[in-house]
C-alpha cells in the first residue's frame, strides 16, 4: 500500500465535522479542516447530523471527546446519507486506550468498514492528505537521505529501521542508523531523525532543544517523534522545540508512511504488514 498525492479533483467540497470542535486539542485540526475544504458543516451529534443533513458531503469526521458509549450502527449509518464520503473518527485525549477497543465495535456493526480512527496528536501528519490538500511535498529530502532512529535498544528500532531504509523506488535506498542516544560523533549530517519514547521521553522545550544540539544535523533537518500517550503541553513543549511530527503509540502506520513519503520511500506491502 503506498500513500498517494492527492489530485485536485480529490480535494473537498464539504467536510462534516460531528461532535464539539470546542476541546483545546481539536482546535488545530478543526482549523485545517476548515481552512482546507471548500466549506465546512458542524453537527454535534450524529442524530442532529442524521436530521440536519448537509449537502454534498464528501469528509466526515467524528470528533470523540470522552470514552461515553457510542453508538457505531448510527455513525455507520451515514453513509447511506452520503455513500461517497470518506469517514474519520478523531479522539481526544480522555480517549486515550480506546483504538483497539473501537475498531472491534466498529467491525462487529460493519465488518467491510474502512474507518481510520486517529489520536488528536495524530491528526498533523494524516488530515492533509485525507482531506485532500497535499500537493507534491516542499520538504524533500536529497535523493539518498541519512535517517536516524533515537531508541533505548536495536529490537525497538528494528521494525523502523526496516521500513526505513532500502525500499524506495531508488536502488541504493537510504542510510537508515540506530543511535541508543543522539551523538554528534556517530554519524554526521542527519536529514531526518526519528525519537522513540524509549529514549526520547516527555520533557521541556529547554532539554527538547538540548537533544537535537547534540545530534550533528544538516541543513533543515526534521524531527518526528514516537510517544505513547502524550499530553498537549508536552506535544506543545516538543513542537516548540522543533518537532514538527508527533505520532503516538501504538502509531497508525499511514503516519510513518506519510512522513517517510516526504523523503521519496514508498514501503511495499509487505513491509507494511511486518512492521503492523
Amino acid at each position: 500500500m503506498k500513500v498517494t498525492t492527492t489530485t485536485a479533483a480529490d480535494s473537498c467540497r464539504t467536510l462534516l465535522w460531528i461532535g464539539s470542535r470546542r476541546p483545546p486539542e481539536f482546535r488545530a485540526a478543526y482549523a485545517h479542516c476548515e481552512s482546507a475544504s471548500a466549506q465546512i458543516a458542524h453537527r454535534k451529534s450524529v442524530d442532529e447530523a442524521t436530521r440536519k443533513a448537509a449537502t454534498d458531503v464528501d469528509r466526515i469526521v467524528l470528533a470523540r471527546t470522552d470514552r461515553a458509549a457510542f453508538d457505531w450502527k448510527a455513525a455507520l449509518s451515514l453513509r447511506s446519507l452520503f455513500p461517497n464520503a470518506k469517514i474519520l473518527c478523531l479522539l481526544g485525549r480522555l480517549c486515550e486506550g480506546v483504538c483497539h477497543t473501537e475498531r472491534f465495535a466498529i467491525g462487529e456493526c460493519k465488518r467491510d468498514a474502512e474507518l481510520p480512527i486517529l489520536s488528536w496528536h495524530h491528526w498533523k501528519p494524516f488530515l492533509p492528505s485525507w482531506i485532500g490538500t497535499t500537493g507534491p511535498s516542499s520538504e524533500a529530502m536529497p535523493p539518498k537521505a541519512t535517517i536516524a532512529v533515537v531508541a533505548a535498544t536495536l529490537s525497538i528500532a528494528e521494525p523502523m529501521m526496516e521500513l526505513m531504509e532500502g525500499h524506495s523506488d531508488r536502488s541504493d535506498g537510504n542510510a537508515v542508523v540506530w543511535m541508543r542516544k543522539p551523538t554528534p560523533h556517530f554519524v554526521r549530517h542527519v536529514d531526518w531523525t526519528l525519537w522513540d519514547d524509549s529514549y526520547a521521553s516527555p520533557t521541556s522545550v529547554a532539554n527538547w532543544k538540548s537533544r537535537t544540539e547534540q545530534m550533528s544535523l544538516s541543513f533543515g533537518a526534521k524531527h518526528a517523534w514516537l510517544v505513547n500517550s502524550p499530553r498537549p503541553h508536552q506535544v506543545a513543549a516538543a513542537r516548540l522545540a522543533g518537532i514538527e511530527t508527533v505520532i503516538g503509540k501504538p502509531f497508525q502506520i499511514a503516519a510513518l508512511i506519510e512522513w517517510l513519503r516526504r523523503s521519496g520511500c514508498e514501503p511495499s506491502v509487505a513491509d507494511w504488514k511486518r512492521v503492523a
